[in-house]
């Protein structure tokens, strides 16, 4: 899983734009002053960058070794400090409650759902939010290499283990092509809170 992600941030991934996401504007409105954040799967850090300069003690972990190092030297060049993390969604690498918030754009879908919903929750404190985007289908015109699918009820099921819905799901669907042919999206944005009961 790791080296795809590589080879995509060497060759210079089509998401790669140095600017952060138009969801950030959203986000934010749940974030109080000197949030401890943690932007999960992060790429190269452009969330990462936004949120640190917007006065947040920010986290970014990610699979790729090549996008870490990118947002590393971002970072430095920026004078910020931010903390950059090689790692594993289903895995991590955080304390317990360690966090106030976390940011998750287009990882969940490539990840054991339940393991790393399980971590997300974990490292989240208390009431904690998380907000996700991601895609419950991708469906390639012309090979299924790169293809997903949860249903609606799976991806409800997982995430009503560890959170509750503050926001509901927001939907919609669109079709692209990248590097690897013509696909169809059914993506979900959802922002959740961490059970007071975990």
């Amino acid at each position: 899983m790791a080296e795809r992600w590589n080879e995509e941030y060497r060759k210079g991934a089509h998401w790669e734009t140095g600017k952060p996401s138009s969801h950030m504007r959203h986000f934010v409105k749940y974030l109080k002053p000197g949030c401890r954040i943690l932007d999960a799967g992060c790429g190269s850090g452009n969330n990462s960058i936004f949120l640190s300069e917007a006065g947040h003690a920010v986290t970014g972990i990610d699979i790729s070794s090549v996008a870490i190092s990118k947002a590393r030297e971002e970072s430095k060049r920026r004078g910020l400090k931010i903390q950059f993390d090689v790692g594993d969604l289903n895995d991590l690498p955080y304390r317990n409650e360690e966090f106030d918030a976390t940011y998750c754009g287009y990882t969940l879908h490539h990840t054991n759902l339940s393991a790393s919903l399980a971590g997300l929750a974990r490292v989240l404190a208390s009431s904690g939010v998380l907000y996700v985007i991601m895609f419950q289908t991708i469906k390639y015109k012309d090979s299924a290499k790169y293809d997903v699918h949860f249903s609606s009820e799976e991806i409800t099921s997982v995430m009503s283990r560890y959170f509750q819905v503050i926001k509901e799901p927001v939907y919609d669907e669109y079709n692209e092509v990248d590097e690897h042919g013509e696909h169809y999206h059914k993506r979900m944005v959802v922002v959740l809170k961490k059970n007071i009961r975990l």
